[in-house]
């Protein structure tokens, strides 16, 4: 086996060593702090061991380690990228596709954080693009309960490739929107609203909305209903 795989293996220990009950939650520590904490002692004893038994020559072995390894890196990286809003970092990966995969999730972080649908446009293609948008106006039609905002998001064909061929199905980002605000919402919402709805999801946004009028109705009478049974302060 390569010394680099073996250099992976080792890592892969070393982290596997390590707790992830508190990952990603790192903050800077202080000089006096830095003294009291109690770094754990890490033995490569048992790594050493595996990496000079038989298995180390096996090809699932390697496979089954090397997986682990580009996990962990991934995961490291990323969050290490997002934390300092930082694509350069995703650079550190040698795999470029876990690179894409980190960059990707890095824009998409800061395009919402900072609700800036240009940020968007540093993503690689136009599905990409087109599915940053949408979240970062789904997000602000939640904050405002703007079913507006919703209508403003735009349908697109999604592709899905496979082995046989590939297929296309309109993006829901829309039909989402406008469903949430509606569960979201503390005012009474047009009927015609669902008609903005594609039809597999029309009936559903149908239900959806009579059942909050009817409550919204309710609470304005001061009315509950339990069981399908009235109920006012008045019947106490």
């Amino acid at each position: 086996m390569s010394s680099k795989l073996f250099i992976l293996f080792l890592g892969f220990f070393l982290l596997s060593s390590c707790s992830w009950s508190n990952w990603g939650k790192v903050s800077p520590i202080s000089s006096e702090e830095k003294a009291e904490v109690s770094m754990p002692v890490v033995s490569f004893d048992s790594a050493y061991e595996w990496l000079k038994s038989s298995l180390r020559s096996d090809t699932g072995f390697q496979a089954c380690m090397s997986s682990q390894i580009n996990m962990c890196a991934m995961r490291s990286v990323s969050e290490r990228a997002r934390q300092k809003d930082d694509i350069e970092i995703c650079q550190e990966l040698s795999d470029v596709s876990l690179q894409q995969s980190c960059e990707h999730m890095i824009i998409m972080s800061i395009a919402q954080k900072t609700k800036d649908e240009s940020k968007c446009q540093g993503l690689k293609n136009e599905q990409q693009q087109q599915q940053c948008v949408s979240a970062i106006r789904i997000q602000k039609a939640q904050e405002t309960k703007d079913i507006g905002l919703c209508e403003k998001i735009g349908v697109f064909t999604t592709w899905t490739w496979t082995a046989t061929g590939s297929t296309g199905e309109l993006s829901s980002e829309r039909d989402v929107c406008i469903l949430r605000v509606i569960q979201m919402t503390d005012k009474e919402v047009d009927p015609k609203v669902c008609e903005k709805v594609s039809e597999t999801r029309r009936s559903n946004c149908e239900s959806i909305l009579k059942m909050k009028n009817t409550m919204l109705e309710r609470q304005k009478k001061n009315e509950w209903w339990i069981d399908d049974k009235k109920w006012a302060p008045s019947d106490k």
